[in-house]
């Protein structure tokens, strides 16, 4: 049985009276790269920076069916490993009016409780690679440490990263 994906829960979405926008307007599409996976022909939004060697799975936030921001993850040992949470360039207008990022979280929770997995983790800001114009530390705790902890994550020590175990 293949996951079917949410809409957007209605809690991340905040709205901006300068910005017209739907709860409708938001939806999730996956990419999975391999032979087992959702889509090898996903056409990539040249906004996004999905980068497929590093991440092998994507789930995208789409608003009106536009690529708007990315949850990167790779999975292994029935644990998912988040490495990217990412907002589209040009993306002000459809991301300003929801919390796009914890939409993100929450969907690739639902998709592991789903796919049976054991665990999520998530990288703490200070692990996070990428363009250095790109890696602010404000945006990065909040994108990355601020969400983990608000979906219940807990920071191992020992592994240095966020951790949610399913089972």
């Amino acid at each position: 049985m293949n996951y079917i994906f949410n809409k957007l829960n209605p809690k991340y979405y905040i709205g901006d009276r300068r910005i017209k926008t739907n709860i409708d307007d938001y939806s999730f599409a996956s990419y999975k790269n391999g032979d087992n996976g959702i889509s090898l022909n996903y056409n990539f939004s040249k906004d996004i920076l999905f980068n497929p060697d590093y991440t092998e799975n994507g789930i995208f936030l789409k608003y009106k069916g536009l690529d708007s921001a990315v949850i990167g993850f790779n999975i292994s040992n029935n644990s998912v490993d988040c490495l990217q949470i990412q907002g589209g360039r040009k993306r002000f207008k459809q991301l300003t009016p929801i919390e796009w990022d914890k939409g993100l979280v929450e969907e690739l929770l639902n998709y592991s409780i789903f796919n049976n997995m054991k665990r999520v983790t998530i990288l703490p800001w200070f692990k996070v690679e990428g363009d250095e114009f790109f890696l602010k530390e404000k945006k990065l705790r909040k994108r990355y440490d601020l969400n983990a902890i608000y979906h219940n994550f807990k920071f191992s020590n020992l592994e240095k990263l966020y951790i949610h175990d399913l089972k």
